[in-house]
């Protein structure tokens, strides 16, 4: 009858292989991981950018988008009458380049007061960053940097 088993060099081998190809591997998750963020908050913009568009178009009212408790770090909310159509979660690690006011949709789908907001520039620990800015007629344009 024969024994089957590692030796003890084996095994060390083996836990030394995997300890090196996690080393290599964690780096690359967490950017994935970061990369992820930044995208996920400009699609969540767009997306409420398109929702107050489209909402101020067929309900024919103004419709704003304003951060929550004054900041948008705290996330966002689609507005029509009192009535909140969508809550965007916070910027989770992401940080604000600066803090612009609300966005006004007027019920023909174009922005007012426009010259105060100068988009929404969102960043990472890595400074990798994503800026969103959004034309009078809605059209919303994504930068990375």
């Amino acid at each position: 009858m024969e024994n089957k088993a590692f030796t003890l060099v084996e095994l060390i081998v083996t836990i030394s292989i995997v300890a090196i190809m996690a080393a290599i591997a964690i780096p690359s998750f967490n950017n994935m991981i970061l990369n992820s963020r930044l995208a996920s908050f400009s699609n969540d913009f767009v997306n409420s950018v398109a929702l107050a568009k489209n909402t101020a178009v067929s309900q024919r009212a103004t419709v704003q988008i304003a951060p929550i408790d004054g900041s948008w770090n705290n996330g966002w909310q689609v507005l029509s009458g009192g009535e909140t159509l969508g809550t965007f979660d916070a910027l989770n690690q992401l940080k604000l380049a600066e803090e612009p006011v609300a966005i006004n949709i007027s019920s023909k789908g174009f922005l007012v007061n426009l010259e105060p907001w100068a988009g929404i520039k969102a960043c990472d620990k890595r400074d990798k960053c994503r800026e969103i800015t959004v034309s009078i007629s809605g059209f919303t344009k994504v930068v990375k940097s």
